[in-house]
């Protein structure tokens, strides 16, 4: 969350901003003004007429039955059937019709404009030009009219409500208001015809649909007739269920026939594996039952005669054989009763097996009719349900058909779904221009396009400008910041200060903003090192013409004022300027003494600065790299280090050659120059990468040439600025302060 003080700041920087450009949002405002003032005067007069038209979703109820055309209750069905409405009251059909209705070819209101040269020009060469008799397309009479119509007519919606505004612009204000009208006349007119136009197609189709309908419903009633007897199908509803009842009965004995069938076939199976002395029918038998008596019997007596005498005795043979002679009579007789016992079984069995054979085939039968039954029932239902369903189609078309012949004869009682609640009057005053609007909106606009026009070239002005944007696109302290000597108060409304002028302003003016800033230079520098401020100090910029070489000099004067020895070295090989900013000569100086041709006491000069030695640059040598990255200009240093208590150097640019670099590693401190609104952000990236990769110890930021600054509150500015009574009193001192100076070189 923005915290008050930020979103302070944000307004201050956007304040800023636009008081910075604030040219750009004049100019920007003045033509957007001057070009509103312009269309003003160059606009004809427009006028506006209206007529209100009231459109329902559907016809008035004069009958008790549904029309044709039905309406959409849902919002969406609204509002789709006002969008064409709307369509429809723009359209080229009603347009045409609200023409025709004013006779507008010889309408009298209507301007007649003659052709000019150019429109008769090319009227002759279309005249002219070959055009195939297949592809040439005739010319619609009403078509320009129907243009007219179009051009100035609009449509506007009353919100919520079922109302309409019909609106036509027009410099003739009897014209638009008889054209809106007409226009309203021809929808309400072109909606009846529609909506009856549609009815009475409508009971034409119904005519032809039930005349078809008829014959079909014949065709289909004979058809139902023919399958009926073909089928014998009975005229009631129960054949099916008869067939149905058959097959169940025929089931019931069918299954009674197998179980029978299945009973023998267990009794038949049982006897023939049952032994003949143990069937039942056997052990009953009364011829049996005495032949096992006799044989009973004989055994007894045999065995009471085997008590008394042995077995080969005369008595006992015959008893034997008379035994045997039994046991054999019952065998026989036992195996002929339990043959007739098995054959008895098998022909119950066979019995049950052809009962049963023949109800399934009698079963199979029946189900094969009720089968046939049903699908004949079935095809005889839907033959007769669908000569219902066309009986009921044609009954609802004979009642619709006669319905729509009664909505139709409804076209003579205009009873639509439109109506005219306002006809337009002819307007008193034109609507368009309007000047108490139009110029207060173009100055509003042009403001707003001038702040944008502001936003924009700041957004595309990548240069820094304020101390904030130093710190936060480097991420290094601005020491100082050295304003525009344009803004100096002791000159504004005067001549510009010289450049003479601005490199000796701490000397000369030590009074003015320009000086005070410099003096601010020299705290900011002396609090910049944790315990003493750095003795040797190349002063360095980016690009030429940045004022490095003023900087260096004025750091150097106030340096030298605050009562130390200073040496202000002209380290700028290819383009030395400072021996000309002191006025002196530059035959011997930094290159002559690095080449051996001149001692150091030959190459230092004074200057008119107290306790402030000049070395220039001397002679502009052919390798200047060279000589600046030697160990001879490394003893200098340490020879003008043992001499002096500060020592300023003023190098060549950063990014143009290295010598700026080659100077910055070998002091004890790095100054970098930026130009305000012509130092770019990526410019003093690079020269800042530059400086690292040398090793070099960035103290901080000179913002040079910077505006105007100081505190706002409200609608007043505060400023500490000397007065003119000061400026004299430094004035009249400067003589002595310079005797003094010296005085103390001496």
């Amino acid at each position: 969350m923005t915290s008050p003080r930020e979103a302070e700041s944000e307004i201050r920087e956007f304040w800023s901003i636009l008081v910075r450009r604030q040219w750009a949002i004049y100019t920007v405002a003045g033509l957007v003004l001057g070009l509103t003032a312009l269309r003003l005067l160059m606009v004809q007069s427009t006028y506006k007429a209206k007529a209100l038209v009231e459109i329902q979703r559907s016809s008035p109820d004069v009958l008790a039955f549904r029309d044709i055309i039905r309406t959409d209750p849902s919002y969406q069905g609204y509002s789709a059937f006002y969008e064409t409405q709307y369509r429809i009251l723009q359209s080229r059909a009603v347009a045409r019709r609200a023409a025709e209705r004013l006779d507008l070819p010889r309408h009298p209101l209507l301007p007649r404009k003659s052709p000019g040269l150019l429109q008769r020009t090319l009227a002759a060469l279309r005249r002219a030009l070959p055009r195939g008799e297949a592809h040439a397309a005739p010319a619609e009479p009403m078509g320009p009219f129907i243009d007219l119509v179009l051009a100035g007519l609009s449509i506007e919606p009353v919100k919520d409500s079922n109302l309409v505004e019909v609106v036509y612009l027009s410099p003739d204000p009897r014209f638009c208001a008889q054209l809106a009208n007409a226009v309203a006349d021809a929808y309400i007119e072109f909606a009846l015809s529609s909506q009856f136009d549609t009815t009475e197609q409508a009971s034409d189709f119904l005519s032809r649909r039930v005349g078809e309908l008829r014959d079909e419903v014949e065709d289909l009633e004979k058809r139902l007739q023919s399958y009926r007897e073909s089928r014998r199908i009975l005229p009631s509803a129960g054949a099916e269920n008869i067939a149905l009842k058959g097959v169940s009965d025929i089931d019931a004995i069918y299954l009674q026939a197998r179980a029978r069938r299945i009973a023998t076939e267990s009794e038949w199976t049982a006897a023939r594996g049952t032994d003949p002395s143990s069937l039942p029918a056997v052990v009953e038998n009364p011829t049996v039952q005495r032949l096992q008596h006799e044989v009973n019997d004989l055994e007894i007596q045999r065995a009471e005669l085997l008590r008394t005498f042995k077995p080969g005795w005369p008595q006992v043979e015959v008893l034997t054989r008379k035994l045997e002679g039994a046991r054999q009579q019952l065998s026989s007789e036992t195996e002929a009763i339990a043959r007739r016992i098995v054959s008895a079984e098998q022909a119950k069995y066979r019995a049950a097996l052809d009962e049963e054979e023949r109800l399934g085939k009698l079963l199979e039968e029946q189900k094969s009719e009720a089968q046939r039954t049903g699908r004949d029932s079935i095809e005889y239902a839907t033959l007769q349900a669908e000569v219902e369903r066309k009986r009921a189609v044609l009954n609802a078309l004979l009642q619709r058909q006669n319905e729509t012949a009664v909505s139709s004869q409804l076209r003579d009682m205009n009873a639509g779904n439109a109506r005219i609640v306002d006809r337009a009057i002819p307007p008193t005053a034109p609507c368009k221009p309007r000047p108490g609007v139009e110029l207060p909106l173009g100055l509003f606009v042009g403001l707003l396009l001038g702040m944008g026009a502001a936003f924009g070239m700041e957004s595309w002005d990548n240069t820094l400008r304020t101390q904030e944007e130093i710190e936060r696109f480097l991420g290094t302290p601005t020491l100082a910041r050295i304003p525009s000597a344009s803004l100096d108060p002791q000159r504004r409304g005067g001549p510009a200060w010289g450049t003479g002028e601005i490199d000796l302003m701490s000397h000369h003016h030590p009074s003015s903003p320009l000086a005070e800033s410099f003096r601010d230079l020299r705290t900011a520098l002396s609090l910049s090192s944790a315990g003493s401020t750095p003795r040797s100090l190349t002063v360095a910029s980016t690009r030429p013409e940045e004022g490095k070489s003023t900087i260096a000099i004025n750091l150097a004067t106030v340096l030298a004022q605050s009562g130390k020895k200073v040496l202000l070295v002209d380290s700028d090989l290819r383009r030395p300027r400072l021996h000309r900013a002191f006025g002196l000569r530059n035959g011997s100086g930094l290159s002559t003494f690095l080449c051996g041709k001149a001692s150091l006491e030959e190459a230092v000069q004074m200057t008119l600065v107290a306790r402030l030695w000049l070395l220039a640059s001397g002679p502009v040598p052919p390798n200047p790299a060279e000589l600046l990255d030697s160990a001879c200009f490394d003893e200098l240093l340490k020879m003008v280090l043992d001499s002096y208590e500060m020592v300023v150097l003023d190098s060549a640019p950063l990014l143009t050659v290295a010598d700026g670099a080659i100077l910055a590693s070998r002091t004890e401190g790095t100054l970098l120059v930026v130009e305000s609104d012509r130092t770019t952000r990526e410019e003093a990236l690079r020269a800042r990468e530059k400086l690292r990769q040398v090793s070099a110890r960035l103290l901080g930021v000179v913002l040079n040439n910077a505006a105007e600054s100081g505190r706002s509150y409200g609608r007043y500015r505060y400023r500490y600025e000397p007065s003119a009574d000061s400026g004299a009193a430094d004035a009249r001192r400067a003589p002595f302060r310079r005797a003094a100076g010296l005085l103390r070189m001496r």
